[in-house]
């Protein structure tokens, strides 16, 4: 069974920039996956069912300074 990690690097008022990491690896090495809200807690609900309870989200402890707030 696949592992999820959610990693949010920056929130705004509308719209989450995070990192997937499945089984540890890193899915976007480019640049962070942008949602709105809404789809981003649609996406993460999805992957909790799917995954039987194998997905997290978490915050990230060193957010990149490139973006806005």
């Amino acid at each position: 069974m696949d592992k999820y990690q959610l990693v949010i690097v920056l929130e705004s008022k509308y719209y989450i920039h995070f990192d997937m990491y499945v089984n540890g690896v890193l899915t976007n090495p480019q640049h962070p996956i942008c949602m709105n809200k809404g789809e981003f807690d649609r996406f993460f609900k999805m992957l909790f069912r799917g995954s039987k309870g194998n997905c997290i989200r978490m915050y990230s402890h060193s957010p990149p300074t490139q973006f806005y707030p």
